[in-house]
């Protein structure tokens, strides 16, 4: 073999043994890359994905008589009824329930992540109650309703909670129970009930904050 043939050899032998090295760092490499483009699609899909249901994909236990629908053309024959009871699962994922019996008098707040009036009216509710201690014994509680993935501010928990919304708040389910039990379909809509669990009163519509205070003192125990 000439000197031209044995350096010839030994260069391949080189290139062989340098790719055969390099494999390993390349599947390495493929890995690395596989793993982060599926963590990408995992945050991805967290970010759209809510964690409790919207809506709530077990139908809400409803105890008691339902709340006649609203009619702002006649007189509210809600008030002085003992307000229904409903459970289900609250914004948090825990179990929830809104309703009487626990000696607390409540404001109960109906909200639509797609309703525009209440996409108004959150923040300055936000507000109020940021400024406004609570009256002793009365508590604010949420139910969500008219849930729609398609619609806007979807889901309603990432606008309730980028709202500063901190109260209990009751996941509706897809058949509107919660609602239509309290009679309210049109959104936002405010239920008072006293601390014995009679609807005091009932109002559709945003409400000004100046009247907002006296009809929580008008509830207060």
């Amino acid at each position: 073999m000439t000197q031209k043939s044995k350096s010839s050899a030994a260069q391949k032998r080189r290139a062989l043994r340098s790719q055969t090295s390099n494999r390993p760092v390349l599947i390495v490499v493929g890995v690395v890359v596989v793993t982060a483009v599926a963590a990408v699609i995992a945050i991805s899909l967290a970010s759209t994905t809510p964690a409790v249901a919207e809506p709530a994909t077990e139908p809400i236990v409803v105890s008691g008589a339902p709340l006649p629908p609203w009619n702002p053309e006649a007189t509210d024959t809600a008030i002085g009824m003992t307000l229904p009871a409903l459970t289900g699962t609250g914004m948090d994922g825990a179990p929830l329930t809104i309703g009487p019996g626990d000696g607390l008098a409540k404001v109960i707040v109906i909200l639509s992540h797609q309703c525009p009036h209440c996409v108004a009216e959150l923040p300055r509710l936000v507000a109020w109650l940021a400024d406004n201690p609570l009256p002793d014994d009365v508590e604010v509680m949420g139910l969500s309703t008219l849930i729609n993935p398609a619609g806007s501010n979807y889901p309603s928990i990432a606008w309730l909670e980028g709202e500063g919304w901190t109260a209990p708040t009751l996941i509706d389910d897809a058949a509107f129970t919660g609602a239509a039990t309290y009679g309210s379909m049109s959104t936002p809509g405010f239920i008072f009930v006293t601390a014995d669990g009679i609807v005091a009163n009932r109002v559709v519509g945003g409400i000004d904050p100046a009247e907002f205070g006296p009809m929580l003192e008008a509830i207060a125990p």
